[in-house]
């Protein structure tokens, strides 16, 4: 899944991405030697960040408005942001992700899954 979402935020051209995830995933470093940078949120994001995946993982979920609030703010252009944390993917459309530069770390890992079996054309149609 690293691998995978790591290719699709280096796709993007920019030289860095910016990672929303728990403070374990940026402490962990599992996406250093990617071939691209890994920015945390500024620090003035960080409780909301913790917030809404607590929040996500405990219920109810959190509206993907206030996570597309959370992207903006945390936001580098050019950078992408990536969802590293799989309880907050799928809280935007495909199509909206897609339109924000989100990079989600579970689509990642469901379509090199389905390349993975043969499947990937049926998935980006």
């Amino acid at each position: 899944m690293i691998a995978a979402t790591a290719t699709a935020a280096r796709a993007s051209g920019a030289p860095s991405a910016v990672l929303i995830a728990t403070d374990a995933t940026h402490a962990g470093g599992a996406y250093e030697g990617y071939g691209i940078e890994i920015a945390a949120p500024l620090a003035e994001l960080h409780d909301e960040t913790l917030a809404l995946i607590a929040r996500a993982v405990q219920g109810p979920p959190p509206s993907g408005a206030l996570l597309e609030g959370l992207i903006e703010r945390a936001r580098r252009p050019p950078a992408p942001v990536v969802l590293g944390c799989t309880d907050i993917c799928g809280l935007l459309s495909p199509a909206r992700a897609a339109a924000l530069g989100v990079v989600e770390s579970l689509g990642c890992l469901a379509e090199r899954c389905a390349q993975a079996l043969g499947a990937g054309a049926a998935l980006a149609g």
